[in-house]
């Protein structure tokens, strides 16, 4: 890794993307806290955020300030890449005992008390979600521990960005993408329909 990057971007500069990364990620939020909920409805909404909320928890809970630690220790050994290697089979622990957790649950139906009235594939979605948002936020630490503040927040309000459009054209084409849907539905129906006719026919003519 180049320290290099230390020097060219300095401490005011990676401050103030900081500071504006969160001013626009704020921006973004009520974007989304406008959209989301409308989409989704209250029901799907309320679902998202308990299933979200319960896996950021634990995720939370087996991170144990572990992160904070492995920022500080990097941040003053930017050079030591055994402690990254280290820390990245951690990740992957962490990460399977997770999918392990909800995998153990759904077997042993454990998952209809835990997740009440919850489909157990958006329960594995929501795992999912916490593990990559939490994997995330550590990249961040490690970017600015390395000193790439600057361009990681470029990328970072890129990524908002691309996010909150694809959210708002989801919403607003939402009633013509359910009916291409169910216009693709119809259209399978009648294939499937065409072909066991011709079925029918042939073995009529055959018998």
């Amino acid at each position: 890794m180049n320290t290099n990057v230390l020097a060219i971007d300095s401490l005011n500069k990676r401050y103030f993307y900081k500071l504006s990364t969160s001013f626009i990620g704020f921006v973004m939020s009520l974007v989304t806290a406008a959209v989301v909920p409308r989409g989704l409805g209250p029901r799907s909404y309320g679902d998202f955020n308990f299933l979200t909320n319960f896996f950021t928890q634990i995720t939370g809970f087996l991170d144990m300030g572990t992160s904070m630690c492995f920022y500080n220790r990097l941040s003053q050994r930017p050079r030591d890449f055994s402690l990254a290697a280290f820390y990245r089979y951690f990740m992957v622990t962490v990460a399977l005992i997770m999918v392990g957790f909800v995998i153990f649950a759904h077997l042993t139906s454990i998952h209809i008390h835990l997740w009440p009235d919850q489909k157990i594939f958006y329960v594995y979605l929501a795992a999912g979600w916490s593990i990559f948002i939490w994997i995330t936020n550590l990249f961040n630490k490690m970017t600015d521990a390395y000193g790439l503040t600057v361009p990681a927040e470029k990328a970072r309000v890129f990524q908002k960005v691309l996010g909150v459009i694809l959210i708002v054209l989801l919403y607003i084409l939402k009633s013509k993408v359910l009916e291409l849907l169910k216009k693709l539905k119809l259209f399978l129906l009648s294939v499937c329909y065409f072909i066991l006719d011709r079925c029918n026919v042939y073995l009529d003519y055959a018998i």
